[in-house]
């Protein structure tokens, strides 16, 4: 399968996002764990995009869940692409990955 997306007729092609994220992961976006996420604050390439974007945490309540789904679907009614939850950014580019241990509350609400 060809690995790019048409931007219209007669234009140019160019890398599916996949393939982006993938170079900017040094991974396949499904595999991505901790020490690619931890790379990305040195990366140059991987600051926030119309396929990647970082948000340190979501606030929770019923408001807050708005925000989550206003995120996911404008990521798939466009382009697709990532969302990184845990990862603090500074100047639209990965700063620091934010990770805490979960409470047992909220590791019983996980579930």
């Amino acid at each position: 399968m060809d690995d790019t997306h048409s931007a219209g007729k007669g234009s140019k092609r160019w890398p599916s996002r996949s393939a982006r994220l993938t170079t900017i992961f040094g991974a396949s976006p499904g595999t991505v764990g901790y020490q690619q996420l931890e790379a990305l604050t040195s990366n140059d390439t991987a600051g926030e995009a119309e396929v990647l974007d970082y948000k340190l945490m979501y606030e929770r309540g019923e408001d807050a869940s708005d925000d989550v789904a206003v995120d996911i679907a404008t990521f798939a009614n466009y382009l697709g692409g990532v969302i990184i939850i845990g990862m603090a950014e500074a100047n639209a580019r990965p700063s620091k990955v934010g990770v805490r241990s979960l409470t047992e509350a909220e590791q019983r609400g996980a579930h």
